[in-house]
């Protein structure tokens, strides 16, 4: 994943990277996106949080810049979703109270290839693909909720650094192969409806498409009863039956060897992804200076 480490030349000079050209441009088109426009919402975010003081934010120009393309410059959607961002790790600290990168099980659960971004792109100014696979991971040493918190730290280092994340979004492919009721079972109403929080309140990015390849039997069915539940205008959701139906949305040259792809092996990616992991200690160990107070919005409320 390429970034750009310059900075925008605009008279407050924001720290951010520097778009490329094609990312720039769709940025323009999708939402407005101009230097002025950068500044004067980055100043609109600081001034809402000098009289919201019960969020605590990083408060880096990169950090908030990602909440405004997610949104699309929707002044009142990102400063909802700012707040739900760390509501969400305030209120499901079992996603989110252990983010040691350097931890070997965390590394371990990482290498069983639950989820991994594609290095390649549709276009210079493609979404971001991700693959998710959560049945890698050996259920006897592992619980789910490990699972789902190893997946918010990637999606917060891609928050971070990708900004084709950032201006695209990102399309994800859900592989269930090798599912089992124990697998099944482990998603519990409670945790199922902790999950729909996350998924709601917890990332700032826009997902554009959702792909479920090797599901099991009886899923296609499941999957059209809840479909109208999930479902959004601009999502597309769709499962096959078999790969090379995947490849009319995701092309196999952008895929690794193990689903039809010719250029790189997945444990790469892995590895790849593991050595980013190292770089990202002390980024993550800030986390538990950031949140909301809870307490201090609800007297904030009765004012």
């Amino acid at each position: 994943m390429q970034t750009h480490m310059c900075n925008y030349e605009i008279k407050m000079s924001l720290k951010i990277r520097e778009l490329s050209v094609e990312l720039s441009q769709k940025a323009k088109t999708d939402f407005d996106e101009t230097p002025e426009k950068l500044e004067q919402s980055v100043s609109e975010i600081r001034e809402w949080l000098k009289v919201n003081p019960h969020v605590k934010p990083r408060n880096d120009d990169q950090f908030l810049v990602t909440f405004l393309r997610g949104c699309k410059y929707d002044m009142n959607v990102v400063k909802e979703k700012l707040e739900s961002f760390y509501t969400v790790r305030t209120q499901l600290p079992e996603f989110f109270i252990d983010r040691n990168t350097k931890d070997e099980r965390l590394r371990s659960l990482l290498k069983s290839g639950v989820i991994f971004p594609l290095p390649k792109l549709m276009s210079a100014d493609g979404c971001r693909i991700i693959v998710i696979r959560f049945t890698s991971y050996d259920l006897s040493k592992y619980k789910i909720a490990e699972v789902i918190a190893l997946i918010s730290l990637v999606f917060d280092i891609l928050a971070i650094e990708d900004d084709n994340t950032t201006v695209s979004g990102q399309i994800y492919i859900l592989d269930l192969s090798g599912s089992s009721f124990k697998h099944v079972f482990q998603f519990t109403p409670s945790f199922i409806k902790k999950c729909a929080t996350l998924s709601q309140g917890g990332n700032p990015i826009r997902v554009t498409q959702q792909h479920f390849i090797n599901t099991p039997t009886g899923f296609q069915t499941a999957f059209n009863m809840f479909k109208g539940l999930i479902a959004k205008d601009d999502l597309l959701m769709q499962v096959h039956n078999k790969i090379e139906s995947l490849y009319k949305y995701v092309p196999a040259n952008l895929l690794p060897t193990e689903y039809g792809g010719s250029d790189i092996k997945m444990s790469d990616i892995i590895e790849d992804l593991s050595q980013k992991f190292d770089q990202y200690y002390d980024y993550f160990m800030e986390d538990k200076n950031y949140g909301v107070d809870l307490e201090m919005k609800k007297k904030l409320n009765k004012k």
